[in-house]
C-alpha cells in the first residue's frame, strides 16, 4: 500500500471515530518503525489510557491482506485492534475475542486476506490456524460500542 493511500485511510478512520465522540490520533512515522513512536498507526484515548491499532487498506482492490505478524501482535496484546478498509466501504475492525459466531477459517503462511463477502453479516469469528487463535471481525458501529463500554468501566490494559 502506498504511503499516501495509507495516510488517507488513517485520517478517514480517525474522522469516523470522532463522529462518534471517540478521541483518536494518527501516529507520525507509523510505518517507519521509529524508536520514538509506538509501533501502531492510530491511538485511541480512553480514560487516560490508550488503545493502539494497525490499519490496512487497498486502493481499488477487492481484498485487503493483513500480515500474519499483525495477528500475532494482536494475540500477544502488543496492539489492541486491527482495522481494514475495502474500496469505498466503512472501516472494519478485528479484536481479540472468541464468541460463538459464524466462523471464517483462514490458513496462510504470511498474509490473511479479506474481501467484501467476508464483511457481510457481522460480527463474525475469525480462526487463524497457524497461531490457533480466534478473533472477532466487527463493524465500525460495534467497535464504537465496545469503546463506549470501556469508557464506562475501570480500564485494565
Amino acid at each position: 500500500m502506498s504511503y499516501r493511500v495509507g495516510r488517507r485511510f488513517e485520517y478517514h478512520v480517525i474522522y469516523k471515530l470522532k463522529e462518534f465522540g471517540i478521541e483518536a490520533k494518527r501516529v507520525p512515522l507509523s510505518g517507519k518503525r521509529s524508536e520514538f513512536y509506538p509501533s501502531c498507526d492510530i491511538i485511541i484515548k480512553i480514560n487516560n489510557n490508550e488503545l493502539r491499532g494497525k490499519l490496512k487498506t487497498s486502493k481499488k482492490k477487492k481484498y485487503v491482506s493483513i500480515p500474519l505478524n499483525d495477528f500475532i501482535e494482536l494475540s500477544n496484546k502488543l496492539i489492541d485492534f486491527l482495522c481494514f478498509g475495502l474500496f469505498r466501504t466503512k472501516p472494519f475492525f478485528i479484536i481479540n475475542g472468541d464468541e460463538n459466531l459464524g466462523t471464517i477459517e483462514r490458513e496462510s503462511k504470511k498474509y490473511i486476506s479479506f474481501s467484501k463477502k467476508d464483511v457481510k453479516d457481522l460480527p463474525k469469528k475469525i480462526f487463524i490456524k497457524e497461531i490457533n487463535k480466534s478473533f472477532l471481525l466487527i463493524s465500525l458501529e460495534d467497535f464504537v460500542n465496545k469503546i463506549k463500554e470501556l469508557k464506562s468501566y475501570p480500564f485494565n490494559h
